[in-house]
């Protein structure tokens, strides 16, 4: 079991590392991309999304994936740069706004998509519980949706 652990920890290390590099060099570039290409880049975070705790520990990369496309879709407003903003959350990559303005549109869609599929689920869930709570990291996970959702301005 410790080495089974320790292999997922290397592999999870691995993959947020990679997610980290496509974060800071990959978006930018991306920016000047044909629409398709874009789309692409954007599509890999969305289902990056959907690996859970369940499949292997891989929390830590399926929330930095949800936090990538928020980072996209956070551009400035207001006088307060969206590179200020993604400072403030741990283990986010800065991005340019230049790009995040860019991809933001494309990006939003999904972002909406993901979080109505993670609220829906959690309101079945809980529905199909009755009066059994689900358990704690449910909670946390929709608290975490909803947080990011409160801070999001488009």
């Amino acid at each position: 079991e410790w080495d089974r652990r320790r292999s997922l920890d290397r592999v999870e290390s691995a993959q947020l590392a990679v997610l980290r590099s496509v974060l800071a060099d990959v978006v930018p570039a991306c920016a000047g991309q044909p629409l398709e290409v874009q789309r692409q880049l954007l599509a890999l975070f969305d289902r990056g999304c959907c690996h859970a705790p369940a499949l292997g520990g891989r929390a830590a990369f399926s929330i930095h994936c949800f936090e990538a496309l928020l980072d996209i879709c956070h551009f400035a407003d207001g006088g307060v740069s969206g590179e200020s903003r993604r400072r403030e959350r741990t283990g986010t990559v800065e991005l340019d706004d230049a790009a995040s303005e860019i991809l933001a549109p494309l990006a939003a869609p999904l972002l909406v998509s993901r979080c109505a599929s993670h609220m829906l689920a959690f309101l079945r869930d809980e529905e199909e519980c009755g009066d059994c709570p689900l358990p704690k990291f449910r909670y946390e996970e929709i608290m975490f949706v909803l947080e990011r959702l409160r801070t999001l301005t488009l």
